[in-house]
């Protein structure tokens, strides 16, 4: 696992004058770079370099003393993810619960808050320990501009993202609304304010909470009420509703998508959000992959027209790239917990700072953030995003079917 191996040059080493302004030529030059001159690797390619025969046998030889440090490992981590979660149920004793109007659980403020950051930061160092990160191997290069009401983070590997952040600010992160009812991290979710994404898609006129059968009806706010309560940052160039991303009209009644819900919540944090106050943690690339490479990015995060701090997270690596999430949540973690060692780069990037253009079409705003991600962490510009996998892996599934049917024949 040697950190001078991974691709690219480290974000100490960048100038303010290297930053992208948005009327530079750099913008939208990753149109122009071909995938062959950036050699940019498939998103599930880990990147991994094959062992040499005198290292497998060193590997084969160190296997049993290296299973007894694994059985601590695991004990260590869950004893520390059951205690924070503990301190985490205490801190939000006689606390709302999730707010089914927004999917949003409401933060910690207060000696609640400091209690729940303390053990945070305490718990997650010693998880971050059992994944190999020892002392001297996480650092962290910039400051976080507390003025910025959100967070954009790339590239999003997997579990490693989460623990970085518990570990450090504790912003409020945007997940998948059933991880909420998962014993323990519902916990963590509801002190951190998580903001909670449902799965199921919302009906017309009606939106459907998961834990019941029957569907209760909810008022949805148009994009013009929208728009007025968050004063001068419009979130569609026009204002009008079937020109925004997450509505659509029908018979003059707004028609949600099953993130409209979220995508309000997020706009109501950044027009409400004060200064040092914790912001919400985002992953624009919407999916896990290798980390070799920045994905393309979904717009939701640079929504409303407000600046959005930068983030980006390196692990370098040589042999073994034990922080992809690529498969299941088991071998995920198994990869984790039997990494010998694991550098951890977090670099908090300058803030970007929307123009007037930016304001008005959010995807600008968005390609532009990808283009300092990979200008500032060293990494390629990919072409391929959340979107293009998941078709992707349809393709392979319908493939794999219609092979067995044919065998079956």
């Amino acid at each position: 696992a040697d950190p001078k191996s991974a691709p690219g040059q480290s974000v100490a080493n960048i100038n303010e004058e290297d930053i992208i302004d948005p009327s530079s030529a750099l913008l939208g030059a990753s149109a122009a770079r071909s995938e062959a001159d950036m050699a940019i690797p498939h998103p599930y390619n880990t990147g991994e370099q094959p062992l040499s025969p005198g290292q497998k046998a060193l590997l084969l030889l160190s296997l049993p003393l290296l299973a007894p440090l694994i059985l601590i490992r695991v004990l260590l981590y869950m004893a520390s993810f059951i205690c924070l979660s503990l301190i985490c149920l205490l801190c939000t004793a006689g606390l709302p619960k999730l707010d089914p109007d927004s999917n949003a659980f409401p933060p910690l403020t207060g000696l609640r808050r400091g209690v729940m950051v303390v053990a945070s930061r305490f718990f997650t160092r010693i998880m971050l320990l059992c994944f190999g990160v020892w002392p001297g191997m996480l650092s962290v290069s910039g400051t976080p501009d507390p003025a910025a009401s959100v967070w954009a983070v790339a590239p999003h590997t997997g579990l490693i993202d989460a623990l970085v952040f518990l570990q450090s600010s504790v912003p409020r992160p945007v997940m998948l609304k059933p991880y909420s009812t998962i014993p323990f991290i519902k916990n963590i979710l509801q002190a951190t304010g998580a903001l909670l994404v449902p799965v199921a898609t919302a009906t017309k006129g009606m939106a459907t909470d998961n834990a019941a059968s029957t569907p209760t009806v909810k008022k949805r706010l148009s994009v013009k009420e929208i728009r007025e309560s968050f004063g001068a940052n419009p979130t569609s160039p026009s204002g009008k509703s079937e020109d925004h991303p997450d509505f659509k009209e029908n018979d003059g009644a707004p028609k949600p998508k099953k993130t409209a819900v979220v995508l309000e919540a997020i706009l109501e944090h950044k027009a409400s959000h004060t200064p040092g106050a914790p912001p919400v943690c985002l992953l624009p690339e919407g999916t896990t992959h290798s980390g070799l490479s920045i994905l393309t990015f979904f717009h939701g995060a640079f929504e409303g027209g407000y600046p959005v701090q930068l983030v980006a997270i390196k692990c370098p690596f040589k042999y073994y790239n034990s922080v992809a999430f690529l498969g299941s949540v088991g071998e995920h973690f198994c990869k984790l917990i039997a990494a010998p060692w694991l550098f951890v780069e977090i670099s908090f990037l300058p803030t970007l700072v929307p123009t007037e253009e930016e304001k008005k079409d959010s995807m600008i705003m968005a390609e532009r953030a990808r283009e300092q991600f990979s200008l500032l962490s060293g990494l390629p510009l990919n072409s391929i995003g959340a979107r293009e996998l998941r078709k992707e892996a349809k393709e392979k599934a319908a493939a794999a079917k219609g092979k067995k049917l044919g065998a079956a024949a």
